[in-house]
């Protein structure tokens, strides 16, 4: 098993692909974390007061912290669907599966190698809103609240949530196969479905349903009070609402396993 893990790492560093879309998710996750500090002090700003939020709010300084979330899981949930749906792509999962045919060990060093990657995005994210969030506390003369550990909490459950984004993609590929399709499925529904329905419920005051979301559960994982993210108006406490974001990974990863187990490949 080590050795297959081994073996998908190998292919993910020697991945360009994969090369330009860590480049993209830091220019993504960037603005993104840029934008959730201004949305934050907006309303202090629109009312020419001064900016105390960042001085009397933890929250909010945790929504910067982890304001890369909503594009860097963009980039972790392409990079799940990629190290499966390539293989189809290329046609090397034969020879894969060959070289190891115990099919249950290939996807679960498919799904280890992806939450390794998850993990390195995730704190890509991580630092990524702590440069932005250092620059707007010292604009405002706010406080990072690090000594605080909610804070850290906040931010390791940020690490997870990406990391569990990247294992969504990956079970996805498993599920679906082509690349394109897989695609525009998973984009389609998490970043253009999820939301438009995350807005219906919030507007119809069904948080419960909401919660179920994977946005909504990504939110209150991370327990952020981002415009971008959203946050319900009663969410799951942080451990429930990572057991749901992990069950719209487990849900199509094994049922994509106990397809793949039984069906040939090219």
């Amino acid at each position: 098993m080590i050795g297959v893990l081994r073996a998908e790492l190998l292919k993910v560093r020697a991945d360009r692909p994969s090369r330009v879309l860590v480049l993209l998710g830091l220019l993504l996750g960037l603005g993104s974390a840029v934008l959730t500090g201004l949305l934050v002090i907006q309303p202090e700003l629109a009312a020419g007061q001064p900016v105390t939020v960042l001085t009397r709010e933890p929250g909010a300084v945790i929504a910067i912290l982890n304001g890369a979330i909503p594009m860097t899981r963009i980039l972790a949930v392409v990079s799940g669907v990629m190290a499966m749906c390539r293989e189809y792509s290329h046609k090397t999962l034969a020879q894969t599966y060959l070289s190891t045919p115990n099919r249950y060990s290939v996807i679960g060093a498919k799904a280890g190698a992806q939450l390794l990657v998850g993990l390195i995005i995730g704190l890509i994210s991580v630092v990524i809103g702590l440069v932005v969030a250092i620059g707007f506390v010292i604009a405002a003369g706010g406080s990072l609240f690090l000594d605080q550990g909610g804070t850290w909490g906040a931010l390791l459950l940020g690490v997870l949530s990406i990391a569990i984004w990247s294992l969504i993609g990956c079970a996805a590929g498993v599920l679906i196969r082509d690349v394109v399709i897989t695609l525009a499925v998973v984009l389609g529904f998490c970043f253009l479905v999820d939301p438009t329905l995350a807005a219906i419920f919030a507007q119809q005051g069904w948080t419960l349903v909401q919660n179920l979301l994977p946005s909504g559960a990504t939110a209150a994982m991370v327990q952020s009070h981002s415009p971008l993210m959203m946050l319900s108006a009663n969410p799951f406490p942080p451990g429930l609402a990572m057991l749901v974001l992990i069950g719209w990974c487990l849900v199509p990863g094994v049922i994509g396993t106990l397809l793949t187990i039984r069906r040939d490949v090219e």
